[in-house]
């Protein structure tokens, strides 16, 4: 019951983020991060597989939603700091913010394949 509370609460938080960040992935398919957009955008077609697959265990969904919250979160600091340059703001943000991107994208793949999610 708990954790069917706190999916709501944190679902609505990605309802809210999710369209800005998946705009700023989108926008930045230049040739030189297209390559990082799309993994990124990758990141978010699992995510709603794994909400999917996971759709009755509330504490399961819970964790991925709170993984896909910090993504998000990551996301648009990286590119809503770079400005117009982007590229230039990519270079210098902190390890911190591709540390949460690369940690979830892991834990996502991961998943997926420990589950043989298709």
């Amino acid at each position: 019951m708990l954790y069917k509370i706190l999916n709501k609460f944190v679902e609505k938080k990605i309802a809210k983020i999710r369209p800005i960040a998946v705009k700023f992935l989108n926008d930045n398919m230049d040739e030189y991060s297209k390559k990082g957009s799309l993994e990124r955008l990758e990141v978010d077609a699992q995510y709603s597989r794994l909400i999917t697959y996971f759709a009755d265990d509330q504490k399961r969904r819970h964790m991925i939603n709170r993984n896909y919250i910090n993504f998000l979160h990551a996301i648009v600091y990286l590119y809503s700091t770079s400005g117009s340059a982007i590229i230039l703001g990519q270079l210098t943000a902190p390890a911190e913010i591709y540390h949460v991107i690369n940690s979830v994208k892991k834990s996502f793949d991961e998943t997926i394949r420990v589950f043989n999610i298709k």
